[in-house]
């Protein structure tokens, strides 16, 4: 079902509930509005146009959940690489507390470059999932300050 706002505004709805409606504008940005916010012509109030105005494509879906969920590997950090992984230099940081209990004055932040390896099953495409990332420094952190407590890590390459 297609309604027109006017000649340069053309909304699809492309899913219908009691209260909201599923639209696709000319662009293929899918928002969601209220049902009150498109007028009985098919214009939107400004709620709806606003909402089309943060709206995005799939295609801009689909780079922010990659950028959120992936890391870069970029060529110059790849120090080995063999038949099934590769090995990738990197920076953890970590807040190392003493172990048995916490008191903030005794918190240390650690940061120290290391060598990781990185099966290439879980890279693709020059990307590397940040959850294994940072459970790898985890692992590295837990290894490297065993003699304490690790509150946090942070792995950058």
């Amino acid at each position: 079902m297609n309604r027109n706002s006017n000649a340069k505004n053309m909304y699809q709805i492309k899913k219908e509930t009691a209260k909201a409606l599923l639209l696709v504008n000319n662009e293929g940005k899918e928002f969601w509005i209220q049902k009150r916010w498109m007028r009985d012509d098919g214009s939107l109030t400004a709620a709806g146009l606003k909402a089309e105005e943060t709206a995005k494509t799939p295609e801009e879906k689909k780079a922010e959940w990659v950028q959120s969920n992936y890391i870069t590997i970029p060529d110059n950090v790849i120090v080995e690489e063999r038949e099934k992984a590769i090995k990738i230099a990197v920076r953890v940081s970590a807040e190392v507390a003493p172990k048995g209990g916490f008191v903030s004055s005794l918190v240390r932040s650690i940061s120290t470059e290391t060598m990781m390896w990185l099966p290439k099953a879980v890279v693709r495409n020059g990307l590397a999932p940040k959850d294994f990332l940072n459970k790898k420094a985890i692992e590295f952190a837990e290894r490297k300050f065993f003699s304490g407590q690790v509150l946090s890590v942070s792995v950058r390459v």
